[in-house]
């Protein structure tokens, strides 16, 4: 046991110094399991997050749109209300020359 110990600390111990990442070989049915568990909860998640990502570029591209169709009447608006403000200041002014 102390054997088969020190060579799996020596064959890590090489692996942590060569900056490799160490995937742990699953030896017995139950790590096999948890290791497929593992990595259906990393796909579940990955999709989970590309779904949510999806979701979010749709929501930000109908913002987008939304502040433009908004925008466009509001300008109009205020383009109405400043030709109507220069309209009736320079009426007030051919009345009252004196402005």
């Amino acid at each position: 046991m102390v054997v088969y110990l020190l060579i799996d600390w020596v064959h890590y111990y090489q692996l942590i110094r060569s900056n490799q990442a160490a995937e742990l070989e699953p030896y017995t049915e139950e790590q096999k399991a948890f290791q497929q568990l593992v990595h259906k909860t990393i796909m579940e998640q990955n999709a989970h997050y590309d779904e949510m990502k999806q979701q979010n570029e749709e929501r930000l591209y109908f913002f987008s749109h939304w502040m433009h169709d908004l925008k466009t009447p509001v300008s109009v608006i205020k383009l109405i209300v400043n030709h109507d403000k220069h309209t009736i200041g320079h009426r007030g002014r051919m009345r009252n020359p004196a402005l």
